[in-house]
């Protein structure tokens, strides 16, 4: 099995096959700005990248509170 993520959806492709990727269309994406990080931020990654380094979490892991902060951080 070979493990591919392609547009955010995961999937394993099993068995032989061969797999051709190449660019169809072009979209653009709407992002937020950032002009830099606010000290909170700056904190809470130097925890998460702490907690990473101890193995109390791992990289999903990691993301997925990343993520979460930033969305509450928004709200």
């Amino acid at each position: 099995m070979i493990p591919f993520q392609i547009d955010g959806e995961p999937f394993e492709v099993k068995g032989n096959c061969k797999m051709v990727v190449k660019m169809e269309k072009r979209v653009d994406v709407l992002v937020k700005k950032h002009y830099g990080k606010t000290p909170i931020e700056t904190k809470v990654l130097k925890v998460l990248d702490w907690a990473e380094g101890k193995n109390y979490i791992n990289e999903t892991q990691r993301h997925v509170l990343l993520d979460q902060f930033l969305r509450t951080l928004g709200e």
